[in-house]
C-alpha cells in the first residue's frame, strides 16, 4: 500500500470535506493520510485502498468488452447525428428527442466544432454490473479520463506481482486517444510541424489530481509534451490541445474554454457534447420509430449488442405511471425492489433512490409527484462479490459487497475495466469507503 501511496493513488480532500467524512465508514484496514499544502490551503490526502487481488475475467468477458466498445462508438456517432439533425432543423423527426437529452440551457453549444472529427467522445466510462449473463450497462460517463490514472496504478503493481496476468493497454490506448485528437485538429487548424502540446487543466484543489498527475506523466513517458495548467490558455499560449478535468457546464471557465475551440487547440472531450451521457438513449434505443432507425444506422450486429447489455428501463411521466418503450405501466404494478431511479443526466450517484433500500412511503409519494417527470426508472441488480482486502489487523481477509465495474472505452478500443466494491452500501460510489479493484485475465484465456 505505500508504495500505491508514493506513486499518488490517492484522494485529495479539503480541511472542510475531511471533518464531515473522518468519522464515516471506511475501509477495514486504516488507509495511509497525509497533510498537504497547495498555496495558502491545506488538504488531506488519502490512500484510494485496494483489493489485494484483482478481479479475473473470463475470455468470453473480455470478448464482451471489446464488442460493447466497437458498439458504444457507433453509438454516440448515431447520438450525435441525430442531436444535429434534430437541432439543425433537417430532420424535424429529431427535434423532440433532441430536446429531450439536451437541456435548453446547453443547446448553444452542443454542436460546436471541438477541432477534430475522427472520435465524437473520445473518454467514455461505462459503469456497469457483472451478471451471470455477461455485463449490463447501467450509466455513462463522458466529460474526462477519470480513474483512469488509477488503474494505471493498480494495474501495474497487480502484474508485477503476477506476470501470469494479463490486462487492458490502458497506457497506449490513452496516448493514441489523445493523439487522435490531435491529428484531427492539427490537420484542419495547425500545420505538418506542429508536435503536440497538451496543457491539462485542472484545479490544484481537485480530489481527483492525482489521477491526472499520473496521466499526465504516462504520457511524457511516451513522448507527449505535457504540462499542467489552472486557466484556459492565453491566444499567446503554445498549448494546442486541452485535456479538461470536470470543467463542464456551469463551471466558470467553460464558456472560455469554448470560445477557445477550435481555433486555439482542440478540447478533450467536446464541452458541448455532455448529452451523450444521457440515459435517456437507453430508452430512445427501444422506443418505436426510433428503434429502426437506430437499427438502420447501426447494423443489426452492434444493435443486438447494445440491446443485450442496457437493462430495462423507463422514464417517468409524473402521474404515477412510467413509460417503458413497450408500453406505460402503472407504478404501483412494479416491485420497487427491482428498480432504482436516477436523474436522466445526473452524475456522482446525486438524486439515485434505489428501491429495496426506500420505504414504500417515499417511493410511492416521489414517483406520484410532478417533480418526478423525466426521472429514469432502471432495472436493479441487488449482486455481491467477495474480494480479499486488508482486515483491521493488517491480515488478508475475505469481504463481501457491491461491485460496479467501470469500463474505460476510448475511440472504440478498451482502455481498461475498473472494480470498485463497497461493503456498506448498495450504492456504489466514492473513495473513502470503496474498495478500488481492476479486472485482467489469466495469461491462457
Amino acid at each position: 500500500m505505500q508504495e500505491l501511496f508514493e506513486a499518488g493513488h490517492v484522494y485529495r480532500h479539503s480541511i472542510g470535506r475531511w471533518n464531515t467524512l473522518k468519522d464515516q465508514a471506511a475501509t477495514l484496514f486504516p488507509s495511509p493520510q497525509r497533510e498537504v499544502r497547495v498555496g495558502e490551503a491545506a488538504f488531506i490526502e488519502e490512500l484510494i485502498q485496494p483489493t489485494l487481488e484483482p478481479f479475473v475475467l473470463a475470455a468470453q468477458e473480455v470478448a464482451q468488452l471489446r464488442n460493447l466498445a466497437l458498439a458504444w462508438d457507433q453509438f454516440t456517432r448515431a447520438q450525435l447525428a441525430l442531436v444535429h439533425e434534430g437541432l439543425s432543423g433537417s430532420d424535424s423527426r429529431f427535434t423532440a428527442l433532441a430536446e429531450t437529452v439536451v437541456p435548453a440551457r446547453e443547446r448553444a453549444v452542443a454542436l460546436n466544432d471541438p477541432g477534430y472529427t475522427a472520435l465524437v467522445s473520445p473518454f467514455i466510462r461505462l459503469d456497469m454490473i457483472r451478471t451471470q449473463d455477461g455485463f449490463r450497462v447501467i450509466d455513462i460517463n463522458t466529460t474526462c479520463p477519470l480513474g483512469l490514472g488509477d488503474y494505471l496504478l493498480l494495474d501495474k503493481q497487480y502484474q508485477l506481482r503476477n506476470p501470469r496476468l494479463r490486462g487492458f493497454d490502458a497506457g497506449g490506448v490513452f496516448r493514441e486517444t489523445v493523439l487522435k485528437c490531435f491529428r484531427g485538429w492539427q490537420a484542419r487548424y495547425g500545420s505538418p510541424e506542429t508536435e503536440p502540446n497538451l496543457g491539462i487543466l485542472i484545479s490544484a484543489d481537485a480530489g481527483e489530481w492525482h489521477n491526472f498527475q499520473v496521466l499526465g506523466e504516462d504520457l511524457a513517458r511516451r513522448g507527449i509534451s505535457v504540462r499542467f495548467i489552472t486557466d484556459v490558455p492565453e491566444a499567446s499560449s503554445d498549448i494546442n490541445c486541452v485535456l479538461r478535468g470536470q470543467v463542464k457546464f456551469g463551471h466558470p471557465q467553460f464558456e472560455r474554454l469554448v470560445t477557445g475551440a477550435p481555433s486555439r487547440y482542440a478540447v478533450m472531450s467536446p464541452p458541448g457534447r455532455r448529452f451523450l451521457g444521457s440515459k435517456f438513449w437507453f430508452v430512445a434505443l427501444r422506443m418505436p420509430g426510433f428503434r429502426e432507425i437506430f437499427e438502420d444506422r447501426l447494423g443489426q450486429a452492434a444493435y443486438c449488442m447494445l440491446n443485450e447489455v442496457i437493462p430495462k428501463t423507463g422514464i417517468l411521466t409524473g402521474d404515477g405511471t412510467i413509460a417503458f418503450p413497450e408500453a406505460t405501466v402503472a407504478i404501483q404494478d412494479l416491485n420497487r425492489k427491482g428498480w432504482l431511479l436516477k436523474p436522466s443526466s445526473g452524475a456522482c450517484a446525486r438524486g439515485v433512490m434505489i428501491g429495496r433500500s426506500s420505504s414504500k412511503k417515499k417511493w410511492d409519494e416521489f414517483c406520484s409527484s410532478s417533480e418526478s417527470a423525466g426521472t429514469v426508472v432502471q432495472e436493479y441488480f441487488n449482486i455481491k462479490e467477495t474480494a480479499l482486502v486488508l482486515g483491521p489487523d493488517g491480515s488478508p481477509q475475505n469481504l463481501e459487497g457491491h461491485t460496479k465495474y467501470g469500463a474505460f472505452l476510448y475511440g472504440g478500443e478498451v482502455a481498461g475495466c475498473e472494480v470498485m466494491l463497497r461493503p456498506h452500501s448498495s450504492l456504489v460510489h466514492g473513495a473513502r469507503d470503496t474498495y478500488l479493484s481492476v479486472c485482467v485475465w489469466r495469461e491462457e484465456t
